[in-house]
Parts: C-alpha cells; structure tokens; sequence
C-alpha cells in the first residue's frame, strides 16, 4: 500500500470588517502554490477552475504545501490545508455565521483517498478536486492539533 501525504486542515473563520484568518494561521511555513478555491452548497466544482486543477496537482505530487478552500453560503468556512511530511492528514474545522461569529476548532486526523480519486474532470480539462475537502477523507479520527 503506497503511503498517503500528510495533509493538516485548518479552517478559520473571518469576523466584522477583518475578514478570515489569512496568510499561514496554522503557523507551518508551508509553500503556498495555489489560489483560495471556494464553492457554496449547491456547488459540484470548486471555483475558479484554475485552483482547483492547481490544487489536485499539490495532492497528486504530494510536496509539502498550503491550500485553502472556502464555503461561503449561509455560513463561512475556511479550510487551510497543510499536506507533506510521514504523518497522516490531520482536519480542523469551523463553522463561522456570516457575523463572524465562529464555533470552536474541531481537529481530526484524516486519510486522505489518492489525488486519482479525487479528479473530477469527467475528461473536461486538467484533473481538478471538488467540494468539499472532508470529502477527501476517507477516515476522521479526533486528534490534537499539529503541522505535518
């Protein structure tokens, strides 16, 4: 069985005029190589096609990296993934209201599927990743927050 890369998620939700937490929130120092996808519940891809064809690309070469992926609906979640390293991914979650008020982080240690079951391009394009990241999971575990 061929190891998965490490991947952290952590979501961070904005408040008022200061908008999410931005930059690198987890503090990992990791490369950032693509632009923030975003996608709301009635979503299939993830916007704009670019990130995330960009985004299944970071997975597939498995290089530590920095991604993240927003929700944007009734409620914001920001999901910053950290992957790269020998450990298993590790899911932080938020759910924030649109006023910026944000519930507790939740981490979970995850295993991620192949980058190749992630692709959803049906052949349209280069490979890219859909909604929703906990959907690259293919099992949650509650664990104490980390970098890879």
């Amino acid at each position: 069985m061929r190891a998965l890369p490490a991947l952290l998620v952590l979501v961070g939700c904005g408040g008022g005029d200061e908008g999410p937490s931005s930059g690198d929130p987890a503090g990992c120092g990791l490369p950032i190589p693509c632009g923030e996808a975003s996608f709301d519940t009635r979503s299939t891809e993830l916007e704009p096609r670019d990130a995330a064809e960009c985004i299944y690309q970071a997975l597939a070469d498995g290089a530590p990296a920095q991604v993240t992926v927003v929700l944007r609906e009734l409620r914001e979640d920001w999901w910053d993934l950290y992957f790269g390293g020998p450990d298993p991914a590790v899911l932080v979650s938020q759910q924030c209201s649109l006023d910026g008020d944000c519930g507790e982080l939740e981490f979970q240690r995850c295993e991620l599927y192949p980058a190749a079951d992630l692709d959803c391009s049906d052949g349209t394009g280069l490979p890219r990743v859909c909604p929703g990241p906990v959907n690259w999971c293919r099992s949650r575990l509650a664990v104490e927050p980390t970098c890879p």
